[in-house]
């Protein structure tokens, strides 16, 4: 397997006609790397193919409830590309299911000539379990090449804004198994913009300012004329705002304040 130096980091790589796996190492050129791009032991796809779309996961996903609603079983499909057409695809190979078991699937009685593999996906219907050692005894029989495998688990409570809690996905080459996202096999959904335009967040309506409405603690910004200052020294404002009533009795006769009057509106 050859070795490449990404983004300063030690990788493995390893090239098919469809993808580039990448398998990173954690070790770096520079031993003091700030916030690496990726776990290590972990891999990453680079597909030279349009990546399969969002479409093929929930297709199986649909699939595989059935499936159990009719056997109480899992199921197997591919993910294949087309060399010929370009498309890509789910494909059911001829098997026979039980609870936890999807066997009889052979390669060349399934694949055509101008077909090739992708993606291994099989469910665990309702049960919250990722890969069994079932599972890994059966990846390893396909190591010496970069397998790329997914299990569907609790179809029953499947979270469509975290498709992750649901679906485990990982590399399986050469006797090593390599965690993945499903975001590096699946195209994400993309909403067409012409949706948006037709669907926009309700603006929340501000109310009326009614700066003269006794009662409302609302700040009012004014600048003062002369009837401000007229208004002044007879004790009483003309505006049409929420004033202050001033009078010559606010002071005994000791010259003491006494408490401010409530605040009352003059026309």
């Amino acid at each position: 397997m050859p070795t490449i130096c990404r983004d300063g980091e030690v990788c493995l790589a390893v090239k098919t006609d469809v993808m580039e796996v990448i398998i990173h190492s954690g070790i770096y050129e520079y031993t003091q790397v700030q916030n690496p791009r990726h776990r290590p032991t972990t891999a990453e796809i680079i597909w030279s193919i349009e990546k399969p779309p969002f479409d093929l996961l929930m297709d199986f996903l649909l699939t595989s409830a059935e499936v159990y609603k009719r056997y109480r079983s899992e199921v197997t499909s591919w993910v294949v590309h087309n060399t010929t057409t370009g498309d890509t695809y789910t494909k059911y190979p001829k098997q026979e299911v039980a609870s936890a078991i999807s066997t009889g699937m052979m390669y060349g009685e399934n694949l055509a000539a101008d077909e090739i593999l992708l993606i291994v996906m099989h469910s665990h219907h309702t049960m919250n379990i990722s890969f069994s050692a079932t599972d890994t005894a059966d990846e390893m029989k396909t190591a010496m090449f970069p397998t790329i495998n997914v299990v569907v688990k609790n179809i029953d409570n499947f979270s469509l804004l975290d498709p992750a809690k649901n679906v485990d996905c990982r590399c399986a080459y050469m006797g090593g198994f390599y965690p993945l996202m499903w975001t590096e096999l699946f195209a994400e959904p993309i909403i067409p913009e012409c949706v948006w335009t037709n669907i926009q967040k309700l603006k929340p309506k501000l109310p009326s300012v009614q700066p003269h409405a006794i009662g409302v603690n609302r700040s009012v910004t004014f600048t003062p004329d002369d009837s401000f200052f007229v208004g002044a020294e007879t004790g009483a404002y003309d505006m049409d705002m929420p004033t202050f009533q001033t009078y010559a009795d606010d002071f005994d006769e000791d010259n003491r304040r006494r408490p401010p009057r409530r605040m009352t509106h003059e026309r």
